[in-house]
C-alpha cells in the first residue's frame, strides 16, 4: 500500500479493503454514523477517499470528498476516538485542501453544526469562512434539529485563471452529473447550502444524523451529537 509518509503515520487512498475498519472507527466516533454502504457508494461513484494510518497499520482517520464543478464538497471527515487530540484532524483537512488544489478546483465547501465551536475554530484558523446557514439541517437528540453553518475555503491564487478555466472545462462531468452522482439517500434532506448548486443532492447523513461531514474538527472536544462536517484538531 503505498502512502505519503508523515514523521509516525502516513496517507494512502481508500479502498475497499479499508471499509470494514472504516466502519467500526465510524460508528465508534459518531452517534449518527454513515453506514458501510455509504462508503461503498462514495468510492464506487468516483468520490476521494483517504486514509491517515500510524506506521503499525492502525487507522488514525479518513475523509471522503466529492468534486462538483469548480468546487470540492468535504463530505466525511473522521479521527478515531483514542487518535483525537493529536492533530490528525488538521492532517486530514490539509490533504483535502492538496486534493482540491491538484484537481484544479477553486475551493473547498463544508457543513459543521453552530454547537461544535471546537471545529469551527479549526476551520476559522485554516482559512474558512463562514458563508451561509441552512436551517434545521442536522438532527439531534429528543427528535429536535440544528442548522447547519456552511463555511467554503478559498484557494490562494496560485493557478492561473486560465488555467483553471481549462481544467474545469475538460471534466466531462456536467454540474447535474456531479449532484446525482451522490451517494446513497438514507432518510432524505439536502446535503449541501450553495442553494442551486447542489439542491438536487442528498447527502446520506443529514437525515439521520449524517451530515456531510467535512470535519470533525471536535479532536479535544468531540461534540456529543456527532455530526460528519466537524474536523478534529
Amino acid at each position: 500500500m503505498s502512502g505519503v509518509l508523515m514523521t509516525q503515520r502516513y496517507l494512502s487512498s481508500m479502498t475497499e479493503g479499508d471499509l470494514d475498519e472504516i466502519a467500526l472507527v465510524e460508528r465508534a466516533a459518531y452517534e449518527f454514523p454513515w453506514t458501510r454502504g455509504n462508503f461503498e457508494d462514495a468510492l464506487r461513484n468516483g468520490y476521494y477517499g483517504m486514509c491517515l494510518r500510524h506506521l503499525t497499520g492502525a487507522l488514525i482517520g479518513y475523509c471522503v470528498l466529492m468534486p462538483v464543478v469548480c468546487e470540492m464538497h468535504l463530505l466525511n471527515l473522521c479521527v478515531a476516538p483514542a487518535a483525537q487530540g493529536q492533530g490528525a484532524g488538521l492532517a486530514l483537512l490539509r490533504e483535502a485542501v492538496r486534493l482540491t488544489r491538484a484537481q484544479h478546483l477553486e475551493s473547498v465547501l463544508l457543513e459543521v453544526r453552530p454547537s461544535n465551536l471546537p471545529a469551527i475554530r479549526l476551520y476559522e484558523g485554516f482559512g474558512f469562512a463562514t458563508i451561509g446557514r441552512r436551517k434545521n439541517y442536522y438532527p439531534a437528540r429528543h427528535r429536535a434539529r440544528e442548522d447547519a453553518i456552511v463555511m467554503r475555503y478559498i484557494l490562494p491564487e496560485d493557478m492561473p485563471r486560465a488555467q483553471r478555466d481549462m481544467s474545469a472545462a475538460a471534466r466531462p462531468e456536467s454540474r447535474n452529473d456531479a449532484v446525482t452522482a451522490a451517494p446513497r439517500v438514507v432518510n432524505g434532506a439536502v446535503g449541501s447550502t450553495q442553494a442551486n448548486a447542489m439542491e438536487s443532492w442528498t447527502d446520506p447523513r443529514a437525515g439521520t444524523g449524517i451530515d456531510p461531514r467535512a470535519a470533525q474538527a471536535a479532536d479535544n472536544n468531540p461534540p456529543t451529537d456527532q455530526e460528519h462536517s466537524d474536523g478534529a484538531a
